[in-house]
C-alpha cells in the first residue's frame, strides 16, 4: 500500500534559516556518536546513527521539505530504539552508568548510547518545528498539484468565447476512404458542403 505525503516545496523561510546552525551542530553530534558507537563495537547503532547524520546533512544544507520530513522521521524511529538501550542500561548499571573504575571503553559506551538518544530526540525536534514552518508558510495556498508542487487553479474560460463565430473556413476531408483490412476503396458518400460566413 502506498501512502501519498504531501510534502511542498519552495525556498526556505527566515526563520529555518535560523535554525540550520542548530540542524547542522545536531548532525555534527549524531556523526561523532556514531563514531564512538563504532569504537566500541556497537556497529549496528554507528551504522544506523550515520545513516540518519547523512540524511540531516542534506536535510540541513538544502532545508529541503523532503529531506526535513525523512530526517524527522529517521530521527524519531532512532530515539525510540535508542531510549529503549538506554534505559535497559541504566536499569542494569543504576549508578555505576559512568563508573571511573572502568574501562575508557565502557565509560564511551555509555556516552555514545546518551548522545545518541539525545542528539536524536533534538533532531526530531527541530525537524517538526520546521516542518510546522513549512506547513505554516503553505497552508494558504490552493492545493492544486502542478508537477509535484502546488499551483493556482486555472481560470475558467468565458463561455461567450465558444459562442462567437469563426472568421475561417472549414472543409471536411475530401479523399477517399481506405479499410482497415485492406480491402479495396469503400464508396463513401460526399462530405457535407460547408456554408462560407455571410452566405446562406
Amino acid at each position: 500500500m502506498v501512502v501519498a505525503v504531501w510534502v511542498p516545496e519552495g525556498p526556505p523561510s527566515d526563520f529555518q534559516i535560523k535554525l540550520r546552525p542548530v540542524l547542522t551542530g545536531i548532525v555534527c553530534v549524531q556523526a561523532l556518536g556514531a563514531l564512538c558507537r563504532i569504537i566500541v563495537l556497537d556497529i549496528w547503532g554507528g551504522i544506523s546513527d550515520i545513516l540518519v547524520a547523512g540524511v540531516g546533512q542534506l536535510a540541513s544544507s538544502n532545508l529541503s521539505a523532503p529531506y526535513i520530513f525523512c530526517y524527522g522521521i529517521m530521527c524519531s524511529m532512532s530515539v525510540l530504539v535508542d531510549l529503549l538501550g538506554l534505559v535497559t542500561r541504566v536499569s542494569r548499571l543504576r549508578l555505576g552508568y559512568f563508573d571511573p573504575a572502568e574501562t575508557i571503553v565502557f565509560n564511551l559506551a555509555s556516552l555514545a548510547l546518551l548522545t545518541a538518544t539525545v542528539a536524536a530526540f533534538l533532531g526530531a525536534i527541530v525537524s517538526m518545528v520546521i516542518w510546522r514552518d513549512i506547513h505554516r508558510m503553505h497552508e494558504s495556498e490552493p492545493l492544486v498539484a502542478n508537477q509535484g508542487g502546488f499551483a493556482s487553479p486555472p481560470v475558467p474560460a468565458n463561455r461567450a468565447d465558444y459562442s462567437r463565430p469563426s472568421t475561417g473556413t472549414f472543409s471536411a476531408f475530401q479523399g477517399p476512404g481506405r479499410r482497415l483490412d485492406g480491402g479495396s476503396d469503400l464508396d463513401l458518400p460526399p462530405p457535407p458542403r460547408t456554408a462560407t460566413p455571410g452566405t446562406q
